[in-house]
């Protein structure tokens, strides 16, 4: 599972910074990346070992442009790009709105039509493995099977769109399905 190999990974890499092998350690890092884009604890070990996320994706030649991984209808992509770049022109500033629009429709369809309840789909042993941020991890821990999505926009005091974001992303991790 892919899940188990991004863990595998940030561990390797936490183990090989720890014995001073931090080129080897960025490299693991790097891999999550690869297979997960918006990894947030890779890009944090990454930044941590002095090398700036943002540069790095810049190199990537293979990536799609923005317009049109949201021609494709891959919204998410597209948003897991552009946090990345810097919106120093009217054009990017507009573009990132539109993509942040696109997503947030996205998530109200998904998650906030209707009485929407998130169920969680590991067991705590199974849980403490994941690498989870501070957020993704408090908003598990208030998932209880009868909370709606609007229950826990209440209870944690996000904005509708971070909590949405947390939520793709433990569903992606396999956590929770909706």
């Amino acid at each position: 599972m892919v899940t188990e190999k991004i863990k595998s990974l940030l561990q390797e890499g936490l183990d090989l910074y720890g014995y001073g092998k931090i080129e080897e350690a960025i490299e693991k890092w790097k891999e999550v990346l690869e297979l997960d884009p918006g990894n947030l604890l890779a890009m944090d070990y990454l930044h941590s070992a002095g090398i700036d996320v943002d540069k790095l994706f810049e190199k990537e030649e293979k990536k799609e442009d923005i317009e049109n991984l949201l021609k494709k209808g891959r919204t998410l992509e597209a948003y897991e790009m552009i946090i990345r770049e810097e919106r120093n022109s009217l054009y990017k500033m507009c573009l990132f709105e539109l993509v942040r629009y696109r997503l947030d429709k996205e998530f109200r369809e998904r998650y906030l039509k209707g009485k929407v309840v998130p169920q969680k789909v590991v067991s705590e042993r199974e849980l403490i493995r994941k690498a989870l941020t501070p957020a993704d991890a408090f908003i598990v821990s208030q998932i209880d099977g009868k909370l709606t999505v609007e229950d826990l926009i209440d209870i944690t005091d996000m904005n509708e769109f971070e909590l949405c974001m947390s939520l793709l992303r433990l569903e992606r991790e396999g956590i929770i399905k909706v």
